[in-house]
């Protein structure tokens, strides 16, 4: 949470993919979302992802412990 806001440098590969309106209803079935919650998602949308990426968030320090 200490990195909303920040900026971040990304290096991976970019996916962008669409997600379907069953799909998407599927996902928030699996993740507890009630039947009104669920009858509220109309459509597909995009989601965009990093695969194998890495990333550097400017002032924030990880350490092993963290």
């Amino acid at each position: 949470m200490a990195a909303l806001g920040q900026p971040v440098m990304v290096e991976g590969t970019l996916i962008v993919e669409t997600i379907s309106e069953a799909q998407r209803r599927h996902y928030a079935s699996d993740a507890g979302a009630t039947s009104a919650e669920i009858d509220k998602i109309v459509g597909s949308t995009t989601q965009v992802r990093i695969a194998s990426g890495a990333a550097h968030v400017e002032g924030i320090e990880v350490t092993p412990e963290s």
